[in-house]
């Protein structure tokens, strides 16, 4: 298994390829380090109806601070760390918080939520 700092590191750079993707409306982007089982309820437009709704609240993304991680809850993603930041946005902050598991030597996301 992944160590946790190793896992942090990997968050780090899945987050930075999701806010990219946001940026660019890239689905294909955006769900590139999920698990198709993890998609389920996720299609192309759905993602583009959360950019719309990011950006009306909270403006182009900025920047964001580490916080920390929480252990994951997700029973089909075992092992799971969350990892969670402060969301510096231009119009308002927000929590972000990217779910990171290791199977078969791999890593997928399985969480990318702002609350």
């Amino acid at each position: 298994m992944t160590a946790n700092n190793e896992l942090k590191e990997i968050a780090e750079k899945y987050l930075d390829e999701m806010i990219a993707a946001d940026s660019n409306g890239d689905y294909a982007a955006f769900t590139q380090r999920f698990e198709p089982e993890n998609l389920m309820d996720f299609d192309p437009e759905k993602f583009q109806g959360d950019i719309d709704e990011m950006r009306e609240d909270l403006g182009e993304y900025n920047s964001r601070v580490y916080l920390g991680s929480l252990n994951g809850h997700d029973k089909s993603a075992p092992n799971c760390q969350r990892f969670v930041w402060k969301g510096i946005y231009e119009k308002n902050e927000t929590l972000i918080v990217v779910g990171v598991y290791e199977k078969e030597g791999v890593c997928y996301v399985n969480e990318n939520m702002c609350y």
